[in-house]
């Protein structure tokens, strides 16, 4: 199985994961001003459980790092998880670099006082084919 190339087709606004010629999955973004916003993931349900997600995530963020213009705002639930389980890419993560130990601790404890009592429900993205 061939490797996975991470691209950036600005004229889409998105990154795209190639194995050969095939795209198995994209992430969109907006450009401002100040920063990258990720708004959505998206890996073709033939390729999903391989690897395609987080080499596309990596990938994307590596660009943006080399890019070196602006931070992410990670609104697509996939990269906000995906930054969050690698602290490597902190540096990147607009949240990250404006939380503090004290604004943590605030959010931990508001997430566990709205959690009681009532049942949370996640989004849940179904991944289409893509291409």
């Amino acid at each position: 199985m061939p490797d996975i190339v991470v691209t950036d087709d600005a004229d889409k606004g998105r990154f795209e994961a190639h194995q050969g010629a095939v795209l198995v999955g994209f992430a969109e973004y907006q450009l401002t001003d100040d920063l990258y916003v990720f708004t959505h993931t998206r890996v073709d349900p033939a390729h999903e459980g391989r690897g395609v997600g987080g080499a596309l995530a990596r990938g994307a963020l590596d660009r943006v790092r080399e890019d070196g213009t602006r931070p992410v705002l990670a609104v697509c639930p996939f990269i906000e998880s995906w930054m969050s389980r690698h602290p490597d890419y902190a540096d990147l993560n607009l949240r990250a670099a404006k939380s503090t130990p004290d604004r943590l601790s605030a959010r931990a404890q508001a997430g566990r006082r709205s959690s009681r009592g009532s049942s949370s429900s996640r989004r849940s993205h179904t991944s289409e084919e893509v291409g």
